[in-house]
């Protein structure tokens, strides 16, 4: 039997909520949405509001004696002092609602997980610091795969080391730096990785128009071109092409492994940057606003890097051949 959330409404379709649906809640209002709904709007319905007087603020509890409650709780995980009435720990993403704590909502919007009993933090105390910045602070802007971030900084911190290593940097560096908003360093890789694309630009005109010739004289399959340019190929590019090409290789590998190495050091250097840059400059009620702002991952980024790295080799290559 499903029964109403204290009479609460999704902010999209205005349909009254039920423990047993789908729920999203809004890491920085507390407001609880439809999974699908909240997928449609693309974020809180709310956010228009978030650092102003009128962000939503969630139902208080009552007492026994049926006062509100506005002294707020403590959270069991982590100890700090929170809002009463918000469904998750905004500081270590701990449920700190019984109704959420096996419930498919989650602390950050994330789908599919509940993390009522996964620690955010990767096992590190939201109040150690890093240059003054705490790990729940660090948690609020990294916002996803926090478990992964938060460990790597404090090791960095407490070693002394700057190397670590990063799959997603090493195989997509410009859309990962974009995609962490790292962007004076997501600029300096593109302009490289275009360099080497122009560098390669010149073989791969060539091997097309020797590919094309082939396949319209009697090489049908895609097997037979490659074993013609693989034992001849010799004879139909010049050596200065070949040499540019491997010099093209070369610097995609060295750019690779170089983000591959330090890309979550610049990361935390951005990251505690970009936080003391926050608290400096704003109060208390706005800093939430700057960590989404500044921090988390930007989609938008993501479908623009992807777009611009898997088609632009073609385009050009289909412009200049």
């Amino acid at each position: 039997m499903s029964n109403q959330l204290d009479g609460k409404k999704c902010p999209v379709c205005n349909s009254y909520l039920f423990d047993d649906d789908d729920l999203v809640v809004c890491p920085v209002c507390g407001a609880t949405h439809h999974r699908d709904c909240y997928d449609i709007v693309g974020h809180c319905a709310l956010e228009e509001f978030h650092g102003t007087d009128k962000q939503y603020k969630a139902k208080s509890e009552t007492t026994v004696d049926g006062d509100t409650q506005t002294s707020g709780q403590k959270c069991s995980r982590c100890g700090k002092q929170i809002d009463s009435g918000v469904a998750f720990c905004p500081y270590c993403g701990m449920a700190v609602d019984s109704r959420f704590k096996n419930h498919s909502a989650t602390a950050f919007g994330t789908r599919g997980f509940d993390f009522s009993g996964f620690d955010l933090l990767g096992g590190v105390d939201g109040d150690e610091k890093v240059e003054d910045v705490s790990a729940a602070e660090m948690a609020k802007f990294v916002r996803a795969n926090t478990h992964r971030y938060i460990p790597r900084f404090f090791n960095f911190a407490r070693s002394g080391k700057k190397m670590s290593w990063n799959w997603t940097a090493f195989l997509l560096p410009q859309v990962w730096l974009f995609t962490r908003k790292m962007f004076k360093q997501a600029i300096l890789v593109s302009m490289l990785m275009l360099a080497q694309l122009f560098c390669r630009l010149p073989f791969d005109f060539q091997y097309n128009r020797l590919a094309n010739y082939l396949s319209d004289n009697g090489y049908k399959t895609r097997e037979e071109v490659l074993n013609y340019i693989i034992n001849h190929g010799s004879e139909h590019f010049d050596i200065f092409i070949l040499l540019l090409a491997v010099v093209g290789f070369a610097i995609a590998i060295v750019v690779s492994v170089i983000c591959g190495l330090y890309g979550d050091s610049w990361y935390m250097d951005k990251c505690i940057s970009d936080i003391k840059t926050i608290k400096q400059n704003q109060d208390d009620s706005e800093q939430e606003t700057g960590y989404v702002k500044k921090g988390g991952i930007s989609l938008a980024w993501l479908i623009i890097t992807i777009t611009a790295t898997t088609w632009l080799p073609s385009i050009l290559i289909m412009l200049f051949s």
